[in-house]
């Protein structure tokens, strides 16, 4: 990359991802309202197309790493960080996305606006693709409409219980590596993205919180994301659809009664600092804490 050093770099880690690479930057170059940023794609152990299609000439900088990972060293999370290593040299703030997402027009420009506020680290939206939602089993369907009422809720229990200064309501509960940014200082500060292999987005939210920084649950930051059921990371969204369809499913840590929540709250912990709890919650149980947390928060308002 040459010129002056952008504020902005976007990591992006892929592992062929041929099909979908291109639209993901294709969107990168269309952003609005956005000051000039820097792309960095990480390809590990790529054996398609994936490098060229992101060396591809567009009117958006683009630099492409080859990296082939050790066999132990292999995952999602394991090429985020490095990612995110690269794009942290480049920039003041690291932006970072998933390869088969689309992020809104006003990606950048909207994390630019929650950077604004002070904060160290954004969490953004990711939703999936309706249309291909719309073709999963109708468990799967459910069980995520489940989940999702309950996200909600979560979130506007969290504002009105557990509230920060730096992360007010509107806001969301989410924590996902496809739609997270974080400045450059705080992410040295914290050591880089953790070295797992999943749930580096998790660890790294949990470790910004650990270390006092302000994180901001922002509405703004919207990317969009594959809802394929055959997915490229371990552990990743493909993963947890494919889950669903389980007969024994029960949802992951994030999902917790109504006594599990104000526990953490009461200890001044956050849903990704604390441990996650010892018996997961089924779908049925899930839905039953969400009517729960709506009547609390609708006693208190």
């Amino acid at each position: 990359m040459t010129g002056a050093r952008p504020r902005i770099a976007v990591a992006i880690p892929a592992h062929n991802e041929e099909a979908l690479m291109g639209r993901c930057l294709d969107a990168l170059a269309r952003q609005t309202r956005a000051g000039r940023f820097a792309v960095i794609v990480l390809a590990n152990n790529c054996t398609d197309r994936t490098c060229g299609i992101a060396k591809a000439p567009r009117d958006l900088p683009v630099t492409v790493i080859e990296h082939d990972f050790a066999p132990d060293e292999r995952g999602a999370g394991f090429a985020r960080r490095a990612a995110m290593a690269a794009a942290s040299e480049a920039a003041d703030i690291v932006l970072t996305i998933d390869a088969d997402c689309v992020p809104n027009r006003d990606w950048v420009a909207a994390h630019e606006a929650a950077f604004a506020a002070g904060v160290d680290a954004v969490a953004g939206r990711v939703s999936g693709d309706w249309a291909q939602l719309q073709r999963l089993p109708p468990r799967a369907r459910e069980i995520g409409a489940i989940e999702w009422e309950y996200l909600g809720m979560l979130a506007r229990a969290e504002a009105v219980f557990a509230g920060a200064a730096h992360d007010p309501w509107p806001r969301h509960a989410q924590c996902c590596g496809a739609n997270i940014g974080i400045t450059a200082a705080m992410l040295a500060h914290v050591g880089g993205v953790p070295a797992v292999a999943t749930g580096e987005d998790r660890a790294l939210i949990a470790a910004v919180q650990r270390a006092g920084g302000k994180v901001r649950f922002d509405r703004g930051p919207h990317v969009l994301a594959s809802a394929r059921l055959s997915g490229r990371a371990q552990g990743g969204m493909a993963a947890a659809l494919t889950a669903r369809l389980a007969a024994d499913y029960r949802c992951d840590g994030q999902f917790r009664t109504v006594e599990q929540l104000f526990a953490v709250w009461a200890r001044g912990q956050t849903l990704w600092t604390a441990p996650p709890p010892s018996k997961r919650l089924r779908p049925c149980e899930v839905a039953r804490e969400t009517a729960r947390l709506r009547a609390l928060v609708a006693a208190h308002d």
